[in-house]
């Protein structure tokens, strides 16, 4: 910690010894003291989550995101949490914990319903929009029984894996579906190329699921080597989603090293189960406490929404097979740097950075002065849902007003704003956003955003279980309802930022240009943050960092129709 005078009172001493401990778990650091800033310590907004969670359980009051994010020390969540003590209003009402299920039915999750809701849609009957497909790279003399013994481990502990959709009286449910133990699939038969790998890995993974058949994970081994072996894990977006293959990889580990040695495995308790989880979803729905979050929602989307340019006609196309290709764009280590330093300096994280740059970029380049953005947090608010395979994923919209003669640094604090919100009110379905926000529209044909944005700072590491070692493969392949997402991903260095967009309504110049001027705003950002919107990416700067050939290609002059007014300013 650093010396300044301390601000806090004795009584709180202990508390403050269980808060820094509690930092240093979620941080992965040690000796954190009482007066450190979260923001230097590399704290981000989904450790802040998860952060609080912890502060459920020990302490059992509720605090909102920005309660760290406004009081970034220990020493002064401290008093937050003493004050949030003698509030009734801030206690946890309704606990997440372990139900006894008397028939068997368990209930959807919102995450569950809303996939349920979209799916439906006759457009998607022959996609593979909800198919995930995984792989993991196994080096090493591979044993196939201890393989098929860890696999059938992590099925059973994890009974979302088993589910099956049924309706009791028109009420969709699921229950446990009696399918036998997961069956291991050798594919391609010998060694075979990586190109023929990812060629097999996406097939198998495409096969179409049944929601109400069951199976909805599968498992396939392809042999890339003398002893090296790609699992894919192929499932349905109801039952997993990206946090889970951080979860099954090392589970997968250690289930193999305890097959290998004749020993149980060493597993963290699992609290809940995923229908624990749904269950209590529908019972703070039910008990009212999520209306104060449902107001939010209505107040922040009410009014005419920004339009989205959308091409319905090659959407709804025979050719739109919903799978997506990939421009990634590298941000270099210096810009990031300057991009940390901005964003810790404005109390925010380096995601709410990008999304308020993506705000410019959009806005900019569409000539609109208001957007609307989708971001999905992880959503496992609660402390026991972080070691749970399934899906719970939140999307959130953020709605942005850009404002041309204002400087990037007040639309970041704008932004910052919204995010907090956003996640402070995450527990509402967005199914039920949809159905009392936007009047039921369909979001699938009628969109109210034209992008999801993403930024994964967690990533799974490889793991070793004696001779052999599981490390996680990127297939580069997706598929998804979505025309065109942003996806960062966070490592010690540089930024990988993916614009994976849908070919049938983005083509591969656009995808080329808002590449290449996200580029050159980040850099630009970066140098002088206190500049004006307008000034950032000027009609000028856009032509030199797409690039005439490109341009060209695209239809300079579409481009400049929807630039409007700012042709002027440059």
């Amino acid at each position: 910690g650093n010396s300044r005078e301390p601000d806090t009172v004795p009584a709180l001493g202990e508390m403050i010894t269980q808060l820094a401990t509690i930092w240093e778990e979620v941080l992965n650091r040690s000796g954190i003291g009482p007066h450190d800033d979260y923001f230097d310590l590399g704290g981000d907004s989904l450790q802040a989550v998860m952060i609080l969670a912890r502060i459920r359980d020990v302490f059992g009051v509720d605090l909102p995101v920005s309660a760290l994010f406004d009081f970034p020390t220990v020493a002064r969540l401290a008093r937050d949490v003493e004050s949030a003590r003698a509030e009734a209003s801030r206690r946890v009402v309704l606990p997440l914990r372990r139900r006894t299920l008397a028939d068997g039915m368990r209930p959807l999750s919102f995450t569950q319903e809303l996939i349920l809701q979209v799916s439906g849609n006759p457009l998607l009957a022959a996609s593979s929009a909800f198919n995930r497909i995984g792989a993991i790279r196994i080096e090493g003399d591979l044993d196939r029984a201890a393989l098929e013994i860890a696999i059938t481990g992590i099925v059973e502990a994890h009974e979302v894996l088993r589910s099956a959709l049924v309706y009791r009286d028109g009420v969709p449910a699921t229950v446990l579906s009696k399918s036998g133990k997961p069956v291991l699939k050798e594919l391609g038969g010998g060694i075979v190329s990586r190109a023929q790998a990812r060629d097999l890995a996406i097939t198998f993974g495409n096969r179409p699921y049944g929601l109400e058949k069951g199976n909805l994970v599968r498992f396939g081994l392809i042999r890339i080597g003398q002893a090296a072996h790609l699992l894919v894990v192929g499932a349905h977006y109801f039952v997993f989603d990206g946090w889970s293959m951080d979860v099954f990889l090392p589970e997968l580990a250690e289930r193999y090293a305890a097959a290998r040695e004749s020993r149980a495995p060493v597993i963290g308790q699992l609290n809940v189960g995923y229908a624990d989880y749904a269950q209590w979803q529908s019972d703070l729905l039910e008990s009212g406490a999520l209306d104060d979050k449902l107001a939010h929602w209505k107040g922040q989307l009410a009014g005419a929404l920004p339009h989205v340019d959308f091409d319905r006609k090659r959407w709804t196309s025979p050719d739109n097979r919903f799978e997506l290709q990939r421009r990634v764009l590298e941000i270099p280590e210096r810009v990031v740097e300057q991009l940390r330093k901005l964003a810790r300096s404005s109390g925010a994280t380096l995601n709410m950075v990008l999304l308020a740059a993506l705000n410019v970029l959009y806005g900019t380049l569409e000539g609109q002065r208001e957007n609307i953005m989708l971001i999905q947090s992880a959503g496992r608010s609660e402390k026991d849902t972080e070691g749970l395979i399934g899906n719970f994923v939140q999307t959130l919209p953020i709605r942005t007003l850009v404002e041309p003669d204002a400087n990037f640094k007040s639309l970041l604090a704008r932004v910052r704003e919204q995010c907090l919100a956003a996640v402070a009110n995450e527990n509402v379905p967005f199914a039920r956003i949809i159905q009392d926000v936007f009047a039921g529209r369909d979001m699938l044909l009628d969109p109210v955003s034209p992008l999801l944005f993403v930024f994964k700072n967690f990533r799974v590491l490889a793991s070793n279980a004696g001779d052999v070692t599981f490390a996680p493969a990127d297939l580069e392949y997706q598929s998804e309802v979505f025309g065109l997402i942003v996806k960062v991903h966070e490592g010690p260095g540089a930024l990988d930022c993916g614009f994976l967009y849908n070919p049938v309504v983005v083509s591969n110049g656009e995808a080329e240009i808002l590449a290449r001027c996200y580029g050159v705003l980040l850099e630009r950002i970066a140098r002088t943050p206190e500049a004006s919107i307008a000034a950032l990416l000027p009609v000028s700067v856009i032509i030199r960092a797409a690039g005439v050939p490109v341009l060209a290609r695209e239809g300079l002059r579409k481009l400049l129709r929807k630039l409007g007014s700012s042709v002027a300013r440059s």
